[in-house]
């Protein structure tokens, strides 16, 4: 599909820019995630391995809180085939919380 081979040129890009880069497989791994959550809505194979790693773990978790913060949740990844994966992976779910995101005081006194 389209959305995949925008997320392969991504990825190809950023290997060519930043490949010889200490450090680098943690931040491709990172990349991969936040990417396969932005246009498929569902988790990376890789967030294992970041939350492993724990380079981007932090950074990852808050991304992750960002969005169940204004209304986002998460369901599991029907998974038949990966039964052996003691981390299932999740989705974005299509039905969002109604959340009060207003982020300022200003907003709550208006």
């Amino acid at each position: 599909g389209t959305e995949e081979q925008w997320v392969e040129d991504q990825l190809r890009a950023f290997r060519e820019t930043y490949g010889e880069v200490k450090g680098y497989e943690f931040a491709e791994a990172f990349m991969e995630s936040i990417l396969s959550l932005a246009t498929k809505g569902v988790e990376s194979d890789r967030v294992a391995e970041v939350l492993k790693d724990g380079v981007y773990e932090d950074a990852y978790r808050r991304i992750i809180s960002v969005l169940k913060s204004v209304g986002v949740t998460f369901e599991g990844v029907d998974a038949d085939d990966d039964t052996e994966n003691s981390n299932p992976k999740m989705k974005i779910a299509s039905k969002m919380r109604d959340e009060d995101i207003c982020l300022s005081m200003l907003d709550k006194l208006n």
